[in-house]
């Protein structure tokens, strides 16, 4: 693996080496890139380090601590939180659904949120991409843009017989969902021997991460990978007006790696987090924050960021390099609450469905639903409310979104293997 000094100004560092850091390391060390990559985790090794057992598995996950708040405030950790080389895709559960078009179009479609700046279009040729170089398995699926994966689906186990049966019942089709996770050999990866420990790191090699897939890739093109090492602040040169590196702790030692360029890839808590502790030494310093050290615009819109459910740094608890933890305050709306609330209610119904002898109980499930369905056709057929008063309008929380996208060519990927780099 490349090795770049500290003092040496890479081309980028990329702090997080999960999906998003990961995957970018790969494509711009291809394209003749300088690029170093500190990952607050290990560089694992599957072989050696991952166990077939839940109690063993918890260095997988990020679990330092965090503040929650909120009315409905969120766990942090082990179900959704990556810690070491591959980020969150280690142990996740391999799931890699597209969005639908219309999940782009919320505000012209259906009067809520706001409309994104891209197009499921300008991602499509994306998301075929990956999913040839991960490769995903499932079954055709026929809604938003009907389209098929490259591996056929995975069998099902008897639960799911279960409830594909009640579906049918009560006239839901369903499908095997897409994973990430291979039906067949692919290059150095074996079939998946369906041992269940998706959520463990996946031993075999069979569920892809950027560990097993883009990571190798990205060392042989010369991405150094630097491990254990924990990012503290983005520096900014106040002479250039432009970000001059990352200082980091490695080995209970503050160093600064140069970089000409930096990308924050440490997912949806850390990212946020190293950005407002950005602006948090800023305004130590200067008395107010500079939108340069996040890029034009962005800290003022941090700044006046005050939507009920967000991330925001605290200072009323520090990790153990001394900085500011993460607070992630999360409440449910009463739409939330209405979808979770019918979600649950449609399992029931299908499980009961499936329930061997349930034939007639089906079919009086099934006739409710269509009078249900009936019912929610002739409200939305209704006429529309007076509307908000202004009291009302400003209670209602505020959204914002967060987009992050990439164009760059797909590659092959079939016959790279993890292998932790000698130091």
């Amino acid at each position: 693996m490349a090795r770049y000094d500290d003092t040496y100004p890479v081309d980028l560092v990329i702090v997080g080496s999960g999906a998003g850091g990961g995957t970018l390391a790969q494509r711009l060390a291809r394209r003749g890139w300088k690029v170093v990559v500190l990952e607050a985790g290990p560089f694992w090794d599957p072989d050696e380090d991952w166990v077939s057992d839940e109690a063993g598995s918890h260095s997988l996950y990020w679990t330092e601590e965090r503040v929650i708040g909120g009315s409905d405030p969120v766990e942090l950790g082990k179900n959704n939180c990556g810690h070491g080389v591959g980020g969150s895709m280690v142990h996740y559960a391999g799931y890699c659904p597209r969005f639908h078009p219309s999940d782009f179009e919320v505000r012209t479609r259906d009067g809520v949120g706001e409309d994104w700046p891209i197009s499921y279009e300008d991602l499509k040729p994306h998301y075929e991409r990956l999913e040839l170089e991960l490769p995903v398995a499932g079954d055709y699926w026929p809604w938003g843009d009907p389209h098929r994966y490259p591996h056929t689906a995975h069998p099902i186990a008897g639960g799911a017989e279960v409830a594909r049966g009640g579906a049918r019942k009560l006239g839901i089709e369903m499908r095997v969902g897409p994973v990430g996770i291979t039906n067949g050999a692919f290059g150095n990866r074996p079939h998946c021997i369906y041992r269940g420990f998706c959520l463990q790191g996946c031993k075999v090699n069979a569920k892809a991460s950027p560990l097993v897939t883009h990571i190798p890739d990205a060392i042989k093109h010369g991405a150094e990978i630097r491990a254990g090492c924990a990012a503290l602040e983005i520096e900014v040169d106040d002479s250039r007006g432009r970000v001059a590196g990352v200082r980091y702790v490695r080995d209970g030692s503050e160093r600064f790696q140069r970089a000409d360029a930096v990308a924050v890839a440490g997912y949806s808590i850390e990212t946020p987090r190293l950005l407002l502790n950005r602006t948090a030494a800023d305004r130590a310093r200067h008395a107010r924050p500079r939108p340069r050290a996040l890029g034009p615009g962005a800290a003022q819109y941090v700044r006046d960021y005050n939507h009920e459910n967000r991330v925001t740094v605290t200072s009323d608890a520090t990790d153990r390099n001394g900085v500011p933890v993460a607070r992630m305050d999360y409440s449910q709306c009463d739409n939330d609450r209405k979808n979770i609330a019918y979600a649950k209610q449609t399992l029931h119904d299908i499980f009961e469905a499936g329930e061997p002898g349930a034939d007639d109980h089906g079919a009086r499930l099934a006739a409710r639903r269509t009078t249900d369905a009936q019912a929610r056709r002739r409200a939305r057929r209704a006429p529309a409310a007076p509307p908000a008063t202004a009291a009302a309008a400003s209670a209602e929380p505020s959204r914002c979104r967060l987009i992050q996208a990439c164009s760059l060519r797909p590659c092959d990927l079939s016959s790279k293997m993890p292998r932790a780099p000698s130091s």
